[in-house]
């Protein structure tokens, strides 16, 4: 059988994947069954660390008797027979071991003491024992835990209040503050609650993140214990303070902190889901298919720039406050009755709420308790807060409504609640003009955007970007919502303000099936970018070149490039200059882009609809010069599909990589190999090889197009500060220039020539044989900063007998003389 990786649950173990075995097993039984108990999580920890860290000792000497358990591994264990007897509860072996010398606070794996594990595990007498004999009762393990923690949160009440009466420290708090108070609270133990307070402990002590004994029982829905903190001086609607989004709670280990550092599918806490919410601007859009709105599952970009964070675990193995710091987050912090509305237990929800709980009061973005409830999906907990007066329309600082976060969650019955009592269906958010429709839609909700369109949703309403609900549905591949929007009449020859059509969006990320059906209904498949662009700039130069960018071929509109391929900015204010740099890949048809990421399947549809394969995009490639230059490039993929296996199998034996097979299927299908982008380059230009080379004249072996490659020795373009790069591919020369080697400001035509006899200039000696061709460079004397060196690639080649003996001389010369 497949050995299953295993993870410890308190002193059992839970199986990640197993279908055949029920989730908890004895670990003696698993390890029969050849579960892996090495096999570890994503960052590291195998069943067998994590049961030390844990401090389960029986546990970890059963995985450890396993012939599977490494040696390496086995050394994190650290455990005597003096703490597997505090662990059984063995009081006469303990006491041998004493006997005989052993060190009372000898710490086990992780720290954990005999102390610690007795305390844990409720062996009164023993921890009588431990302490009469001289164990230190403050002692802490590796996480902060010492002996009062452990029995607090297993209920060990007699055990408890003998630690107080020995002088246990009871505000002490682990690595992360958490004290007794907290755990007690947080697991349910009302008795150990009130031992604690009886004995002075402060009711609003917090932990590192601010949060409080209260707000943990709130959280775990405790009524009772909720009750009792709130009559003895609680302050209800204290506010936690993160430092961080994930509310930790005992380091990353201890019977508190293992299960909440497993992955999400392995088991449910079910105490404290945290679902840490944080809100940001979401990511811009890009020329090719880079997700404005990406669709993961851990962690969902929303449209309106809002992000759910989930994290199923109270420590998460994702660190997402480095996650959330590299994309601008902002941590939320949780007012009492948000963390009740959170733990999902009406009655605590009443409770507060009778105890004169704000159900209006906002955190620090502007969530109440009404958007947590919409996420959390808890529809009578909706329900009751709307009855007691909660705003059903308020937004957040960004004007994120509950509607648009049940929506964005998924939640249709709390949707359809919402609307009903009054939630604006079409109300956007502040930054980017979002509605509810649009963040329904992004995770493929059907049911969600169903309920909105029959509450009347604006099917085309655009964001501040131009995106309508299809384009986010065409992008993300959700077919199903696809098809209901065209059902329901969408403008499918909508474009964003960037040109970009739901046709566009679908190629260039893939989706065959969307493709498909959009050209179905109407999409235009040789649409280029709309006049949204660079077209507005271009109507201030007169120069024509080649095709439009920014409109059909047909209707002849004017564009920004020139004919060494780079944008003219000449006269333009400096933002219309940033607008034209930023275009100035852009022009490109559906067909461009599914070429560019290698989808063959989409490209097969779109030339089934009649896509032109010759439109040229504002560098002047077509989709041709696109196909070749994915030979040259090391992290291209194309698809291989039956139509590209046949040319394979059919011409070439098999041999061929579906990368050239794609270049030959768009050549049978109308490419044309003649035509110039605005360098001056055909298509064969681009290939870095003979053999690509060869094969293509072999399917058009015209004299000129042959010809033009073979006579191919001058290339010329526009610098300015940016830099660039001019290559002659026939011949291998790249002349690179980085930004900044030209002054800012400046701008240089600038020509690279391949010399391909010696010039008078230069005299070779006897003994010396030309390896490759020269090259000129002009202007002559052309000034570049010293701190960015230009490069110039020449490739060369010879068959030596005695390499050792041969010295390569490159000979330079300006001005007619030779240096």
């Amino acid at each position: 059988m497949t050995a299953l990786p295993l993870y410890i649950w308190q002193q059992t173990v839970v199986i990640l994947t197993s279908p055949n075995i029920s989730s908890v097993k004895e670990p003696r039984y698993l390890v029969r069954l050849g579960a892996d108990v090495d096999k570890a999580n994503d960052k590291g920890w195998s069943a067998l660390y994590l049961a030390a860290a844990a401090g389960h000792v029986r546990v970890s000497i059963i995985l450890l008797s396993s012939q599977q358990a490494e040696l390496a591994k086995a050394n994190i264990i650290h455990w005597t027979e003096f703490h597997t007897a505090a662990e059984r509860g063995d009081l006469d072996a303990m006491k041998d071991q004493v006997s005989q010398g052993i060190e009372l606070d000898k710490a086990g794996s992780f720290g954990w003491t005999a102390l610690h594990i007795a305390a844990s595990n409720g062996h009164l007498d023993m921890t009588k024992y431990l302490l009469s004999q001289g164990a230190d009762v403050n002692s802490s393990n590796d996480f902060g835990r010492c002996a009062l923690h452990s029995a607090s949160e297993k209920g060990n009440l007699d055990v408890v209040e003998y630690l107080i009466r020995e002088g246990a420290d009871m505000n002490k708090g682990n690595n992360s503050g958490v004290t007794a108070l907290h755990f007690a609270s947080e697991s349910g133990h009302l008795d150990i609650v009130k031992s604690l307070i009886s004995h002075g402990v402060e009711a609003d002590n917090c932990d590192v993140d601010g949060i409080t004994a209260l707000q943990y029982a709130i959280y775990a829905s405790h009524i009772d214990i909720t009750k009792y903190l709130l009559s003895q001086g609680s302050e209800l609607n204290k506010r936690s303070v993160h430092d961080s989004v994930v509310l930790t709670s005992d380091g990353q280990y201890g019977h508190y902190d293992v299960v909440r550092c497993m992955q999400i599918g392995v088991c449910r806490a079910d105490s404290r889901l945290v679902d840490s919410l944080t809100v940001f601007r979401g990511a811009p859009e890009s020329d090719l298919g880079r997700s404005k709105y990406q669709d993961g599952d851990e962690n969902k970009t929303g449209q309106g720039g809002m992000v759910i964070v989930r994290v199923q675990t109270m420590s998460s193995d994702l660190d997402i406050q480095d996650i959330l710091a590299s994309q601008g987050g902002r941590t939320v912090d949780r007012t009492s009755l948000q963390y009740a509305v959170e733990g999902g237990c009406l009655a605590v929800v009443r409770y507060l709420i009778s105890e004169g709980a704000d159900v209006n009061e906002s955190n620090n973005v502007g969530w109440t308790a009404l958007h947590f409830a919409a996420q959390k999906g808890c529809l009578d907990i909706v329900d009751y807060l709307l009855g007691q007066g909660a705003e059903v329309a308020k937004g957040d600082i960004d004007d994120i409504s509950p509607l648009h976060v049940a929506a964005f969650v998924g939640h249709c019955d709390v949707t359809d609640h919402l609307l009903r009592r009054g939630a604006e269906v079409n109300g956007a958010t502040k930054e980017k003009g979002s509605t509810a429709l649009h963040v329904g839609v992004q995770n493929g909700h059907l049911d969600i955007a169903k309920g909105l369109l029959t509450h009347g949703a604006d099917i085309d309403a655009t964001d501040n970007d131009g995106w309508t609900p299809l384009h986010i549905a065409a992008q993300n591949g959700h077919i199903d919502v696809v098809k209901c929007i065209l059902q329901q009449l969408a403008d499918v020859s909508k474009v964003t303000k960037k040109g970009s059509s739901a046709l566009h969006l679908s190629a260039a990320n893939g989706h065959t099936d969307v493709t498909r059906y959009l050209l179905e209904h109407g999409a235009e498949v040789n649409l280029i970018k709309p006049d949204q662009t660079a077209l507005p700039l271009a109507a201030k130069q007169d120069q024509v070149h080649g095709t439009s960018p920014d409109t059909r071929c047909a209707e002849g509109q004017k564009h920004l490039s020139s004919p060494n391929g780079r944008a003219d900015t000449k006269g333009l204010t400096e933002d219309e200059k940033k607008v034209v740099r930023h275009h100035v890949k852009e022009g490109y048809t559906a067909v461009h882009l599914a070429t560019h990421n290698g989808y063959a399947s989409i490209i097969e549809t779109l030339v089934s609809r009649g896509a032109d394969l010759n439109i040229q995009s504002i560098d002047g490639q077509t989709c041709l010069h696109e196909a070749i230059r994915l030979l040259g490039r090391e992290d291209s993929k194309v698809e291989a599909t039956p139509a590209l296996q046949k040319i394979s199998e059919v011409f070439y034996q098999n041999e061929l990589s579906p990368r050239k097979a794609l270049v030959f299927y768009l050549l049978d299908n109308g490419a044309k190999p003649d035509i110039k982008d605005n360098q001056g380059n055909l298509p064969v230009h681009y290939a870095t090889d003979e053999i690509t080379r060869q094969m293509i004249f072999s399917r058009y072996p015209a004299m000129d197009i042959i010809r033009a490659d073979r006579d191919k020795y001058h290339c010329e373009g526009i610098f300015d500060h940016n830099g660039g790069e001019l290559q002659i591919p026939s011949y291998g020369f790249t002349l690179s220039i980085p930004p900044g080697a030209l002054q800012e400001g400046s701008s240089e035509t600038i020509s690279l020539d391949v010399i391909k006899d010696i010039p008078p200039e230069i005299t070779l000696r006897h003994d010396e044989t030309l390896l490759t061709y020269g090259f000129q460079c002009l202007p002559s004397g052309l000034q570049f900063v010293s701190e960015k060196p230009v490069t110039l690639k020449i490739p060369h080649c010879a068959n030596l007998i005695d390499p050792t003996k041969v010295q390569v001389v490159l000979y330079f010369w300006n001005h007619g003389k030779a240096v």
